[in-house]
């Protein structure tokens, strides 16, 4: 752990876009390892795994893009614009949502065959995950939408980012679920 008196603010950039950028080039690796492995393995499964790559592909360079456009706003414009996160947070969470409301159309798919109450409880699990994934989503994006529109560097704190209740309410639902 790093105390943040230690660091200047171009340090914390630096350390903030080198990690960005490592994180991204590991998940598009993990997206192709993945890829190549079921390929390998195609003749066991009857889903085709190139919709879902392609889609994992597209939302990273999304996500890349705008991650991208942070650092460099932070760079040169000591500032970057809110609308940025809420595009790359609603970007992030809809895909994952996404892949696992399909994996839970699967569960039930299967739970049809077999009709096996583990299946039945996999998909409402699945189901409960992509709701507390939407949930979180929505609130975020209320949460940043209540920010000012560019973000400077803040030194000495942190701020109260709470949209009144609505982390009350988002933490009791997604409790529930």
């Amino acid at each position: 752990m790093i105390f943040k008196e230690y660091l200047t603010t171009f340090e914390k950039m630096a350390l903030f876009s080198c990690n960005s950028l490592l994180s991204l080039f590991l998940q598009y690796i993990t997206l192709r390892f993945t890829k190549n492995m079921i390929s390998k393995y195609q003749s066991d499964f009857k889903i085709n795994i190139d919709l879902f790559y392609k889609v994992g592909v597209a939302s990273l360079l999304v996500i890349s893009f705008l991650t991208c456009y942070i650092i460099i706003e932070m760079f040169f414009y000591e500032h970057y614009a809110t609308f940025l996160t809420m595009i790359f947070i609603g970007t992030a969470y809809g895909v994952s949502s996404f892949f696992i409301l399909f994996l839970s159309i699967l569960f039930l798919l299967w739970y049809r065959i077999n009709n096996s109450m583990v299946i039945l409880l996999f998909f409402v699990s699945m189901i409960f995950i992509s709701s507390a994934l939407v949930i979180t989503m929505v609130t975020t994006i209320l949460k940043i939408n209540e920010r000012p529109t560019e973000i400077y560097p803040f030194v000495g704190g942190s701020m109260d980012i709470s949209v009144g209740n609505m982390h009350i309410w988002s933490k009791s639902i997604k409790f529930f679920l």
